[in-house]
């Protein structure tokens, strides 16, 4: 299942020897402690999004409601979407990491600031997929008004 929560993530150095209950780091890895949100798990890895609370990264951040003209590699993410202050998504910094790298687990965000960043992590990172997927809707709801319309002639000629 997918965990929305807002996370930290474990600093490791790479001679710590507590890897297994942790997670590993690499020698070409730098650990750091930074808040993240989880967007997906699968197979003990979570997908998540680092953020940060600077103004400059907030002012620029794009959201489909408060700035819609904002920059899409950054996500607005809200008070009032659940978060404990307004912070900026680094959607295009998305990484993966080990369970064992999360310190803390705080708050839930809402449905609706998830389905948007789900979204926009979409159109910015896979943008050939999500623009594919957006023209098969668009057909895929023009073909079913085209069944309708075919559907009441059907039924118009019975009739007659």
């Amino acid at each position: 299942m997918v965990n929305l929560d807002y996370s930290i993530l474990q600093p490791l150095s790479a001679n710590n020897n507590d890897n297994k209950t942790k997670g590993k780091t690499y020698l070409c890895e730098n650990g750091f402690v930074h808040y993240a949100v989880c967007i997906a798990e699968s197979q003990g890895k979570y997908c998540v999004i680092p953020t940060t609370t600077a103004n400059d990264e907030i002012k620029m951040a794009y959201h489909p409601q408060f700035r819609p003209n904002g920059d899409k590699r950054l996500y607005l993410l809200k008070k009032s979407d659940g978060n404990t202050k307004d912070s900026a998504l680094f959607i295009n910094d998305l990484k993966f990491i080990s369970s064992g790298r999360i310190i803390k687990v705080g708050t839930k965000i809402e449905d609706e600031a998830y389905s948007n960043i789900i979204n926009l992590v979409c159109e910015v990172m896979l943008e050939d997929i999500y623009n594919k997927l957006t023209s098969l809707q668009t057909s895929k709801a023009t073909l079913e008004e085209k069944v309708e319309l075919l559907e009441l002639l059907c039924k118009s000629y019975k009739n007659n």
